[in-house]
């Protein structure tokens, strides 16, 4: 019988490297940079702006999606996608608590 390790860590260090292992290639920041400056758009348009695959750039986004950082809404043949406001902040506020601890050791 497999034990699922994950069930060893706490909720909030599940949460932050979850964050952590959904910004963790260069072209998911820029995507979510890009939707933070212009907010909602389709797969097509956020392609546009990467030196990648349109393919290569649904596969990101899909990976953004499941981490809940970003929504897509189907509107007829395309899928827009915008920034999940909540989500970002819960992983700021998450980011925030681990540099304050980085920050302040205990020596």
């Amino acid at each position: 019988m497999a034990i699922n390790k994950s069930s060893s860590f706490n909720q909030r260090s599940q949460d932050l490297a979850g964050y952590a292992s959904a910004v963790a290639h260069p072209a998911k920041v820029i995507l979510l940079e890009r939707l933070a400056l212009y907010g909602t758009q389709t797969c097509g348009e956020l392609a546009n702006a990467l030196p990648l695959a349109q393919s290569t750039v649904s596969q990101h986004l899909k990976s953004l999606t499941r981490s809940g950082l970003i929504v897509m809404e189907v509107d007829g043949l395309k899928s827009n996608y915008s920034l999940d406001l909540k989500s970002v902040e819960e992983m700021r506020t998450r980011v925030d608590e681990l540099m304050n601890k980085l920050s302040n050791p205990m020596i």
